[in-house]
C-alpha cells in the first residue's frame, strides 16, 4: 500500500505538527521529479526525499521562516522605520529639517525640501 509518508517518519501530537511541513515538502519532491534530466538527478532528488533528516531540516526552516516573518509582521519591519530625534543617518537629518522648516512657517514643503536636502549633501 502506498504511503503519504515518504521519509517514514514517526510522530504524533506536537511533534507531527511541527513535522508536517519537512513531511510535505518531501512529499512534492518525490512527486514532482519529471522535470529532472539526468539519472543522477533523480536519484538524488529521492534520496533527500526519503530522508528523515531532511525532514527535520526542512521544518526548521519553515518555522523559522514563519516566526522571523511574524517578528517582522508585528515589530512593522525595517522599512517603516520612524526617525528618531536623536538618529543621525542623513535621511532622518533631512526630515527632521523638513519639519522644523514647516513648523516655523517659513516656506512651503518643496522649498523646505529642496533646501534641507542641499544642505545635507
Amino acid at each position: 500500500m502506498a504511503s503519504d509518508n515518504i521519509a517514514q517518519t514517526s510522530a504524533s501530537g506536537l511533534k507531527l505538527v511541527f513535522l508536517a511541513p519537512g513531511m510535505v515538502i518531501q512529499w512534492f519532491n518525490y512527486m514532482f521529479v519529471g522535470k529532472l534530466k539526468t539519472y543522477g538527478s533523480v536519484r538524488q532528488q529521492t534520496r533527500l526525499s526519503r530522508s528523515p533528516v531532511m525532514t527535520w531540516v526542512y521544518s526548521i526552516a519553515f518555522w523559522a521562516a514563519v516566526v522571523i516573518f511574524a517578528i517582522a509582521s508585528i515589530t512593522g519591519g525595517a522599512s517603516t522605520a520612524k526617525a528618531t530625534p536623536g538618529s543621525t543617518s542623513v535621511a532622518s537629518l533631512q526630515r527632521n529639517c523638513v519639519e522644523l522648516a514647516l513648523q516655523k512657517k517659513t516656506m512651503d514643503r518643496a522649498a523646505a525640501t529642496a533646501d534641507c536636502v542641499d544642505s545635507y549633501r
